[in-house]
């Protein structure tokens, strides 16, 4: 359930791109992708808040750093990498923590492409 309501919360944030950047309505899928990022750790086990945490903050961070058209977008790549992080949070919410770093960890990777495709394009 947290999978479908962040990328709900997040497609509905991708159709304020072509918009003049309404901040309310901004927050408000920024509200539901966090609320989906930490509603795991509410209910699981105490090592998901570490995952939850740092993907809430990110996206409170990008939402306030730029309320213009490039900060929706720049916050809908996030929220779309975000997904990483959101998995880390419901392996975490179960237990399993080794896992949840694996997948963690693929945000280097993530990161690596996205700098390599900003490259060229």
């Amino acid at each position: 359930m947290p999978s479908l309501i962040y990328g709900t919360s997040l497609t509905f944030v991708s159709t304020l791109e072509d918009g003049q950047g309404r901040k309310g309505l901004r927050w408000l899928g920024v509200a539901g992708m966090a609320g989906a990022a930490v509603a795991p750790a509410i209910l699981g086990r105490p090592t998901a808040w570490v995952p939850a945490l740092l993907l809430a903050g990110w996206l409170v961070k990008r939402a306030l750093a730029e309320p213009d058209r490039k900060g929706v977008m720049l916050l809908v790549r996030d929220g779309v990498a975000g997904f990483i992080l959101l998995d880390a949070t419901l392996l975490a919410s179960f237990g399993r923590t080794a896992e949840a770093a694996v997948v963690a960890a693929l945000l280097l990777p993530a990161f690596g492409l996205m700098a390599i495709f900003r490259r060229l394009g």
